[in-house]
């Protein structure tokens, strides 16, 4: 994908429209604004006070759109079609990056497709999204889609293993939990509570388990209040889950992810059976599915808890 920019850049065949799209933390962002840099500096050295001005969201030549409150407005499209008629300042292009693209209401997306569909010659318009299905397809036709990829689990671990001389467990453990994401990964680096943390919900999940429903509250209250990093509970909890299921077929294998809690696995392998435990892992995915259609988070946490506890009586 950055080959693609890069031959851009050597043939001088730059789109006038680009859409990047993928999870978040594959570095979008970093790779637009090394792409913005580079299109500002083509006519001229690219002097570090330029460079400067591009990380402060400073450059006369580089606009920065980002949502106000929850979503982008019509308003600030309205704007972008006024100010893309005014020329470069500074150099060949105008570079727009909208962040958070998809956060863009219809109104928004298409007072927009307007401005793609006869944009300056100057103008180059990058979108950044989570999201590329929540773009319109007229959006999506006129742009070229760039494809941004979570970095490989070994790949991660590595690049913490010789860049933050983290030890062998702690690279393994953050490259899990981050699931491709560097940007997590470097927030987790410097979070010591979040492997303590895991390990006391699974302490309060056993316990939910052999029947304690007094816990049931408190937790799901504890995990509506995650809400930002709520999904990669949500993984966590089917990774580890299917890891019961594997230690309860055969025993401890490479297979595990989690063999580091041995005496963990074996409790919970303990009282539940196969097919409960492939219960538990549906209740959760259903949850999963269910916080992206906005459901109540802590009645979502509530029940897939509740049913967790009850499944002698399912």
């Amino acid at each position: 994908m950055v080959h693609t920019l890069v031959r851009a850049l050597e043939k001088n065949k730059i789109s006038h429209s680009y859409i990047f799209a993928g999870p978040e933390g594959t570095q979008k962002e970093t790779v637009a604004y090394c792409f913005a840099k580079a299109l500002l500096s083509q006519e001229k050295p690219f002097e570090k006070t330029e460079s400067k001005k591009i990380e402060d969201h400073n450059h006369p030549d580089l606009i920065d759109l980002f949502p106000q409150g929850v979503s982008i407005k019509i308003d600030q499209i309205r704007e972008i079609k006024k100010d893309i008629s005014v020329k470069p300042f500074a150099s060949n292009y105008k570079i727009y990056i909208l962040h958070q693209a998809h956060t863009m209401g219809a109104p928004a997306q298409n007072s927009f497709l307007k401005t793609l569909e006869e944009p300056p010659e100057y103008a180059v318009i990058i979108l950044i999204t989570n999201s590329l299905s929540a773009l319109l397809p007229t959006i999506r036709s006129r742009s070229q889609i760039l494809q941004f990829q979570p970095i490989h689990r070994a790949l991660l671990e590595k690049y913490l293993l010789e860049k933050h001389g983290l030890s062998q467990n702690k690279a393994w453990e953050i490259s899990l939990i981050a699931n491709g994401n560097i940007k997590r990964a470097l927030e987790l680096v410097n979070d010591h509570g979040i492997l303590q943390e895991r390990k006391e919900i699974l302490k309060k999940l056993l316990k939910i388990i052999k029947g304690d429903i007094a816990l049931i509250f408190p937790t799901a209250l504890w995990l509506k209040e995650k809400k930002d990093y709520l999904e990669e509970w949500l993984d966590f909890f089917m990774i580890w889950f299917r890891d019961v299921a594997l230690y309860q077929e055969l025993g401890d294998n490479p297979y595990i992810i989690h063999r580091e809690y041995k005496d963990w696995l074996e409790e919970f392998s303990f009282y539940l059976s196969y097919d409960q435990i492939h219960d538990i892992i549906k209740e959760i995915q259903q949850s999963k599915n269910d916080i992206k259609h906005n459901i109540n988070l802590q009645l979502n946490m509530e029940s897939m808890l509740l049913k967790m506890q009850n499944r002698e009586d399912s």
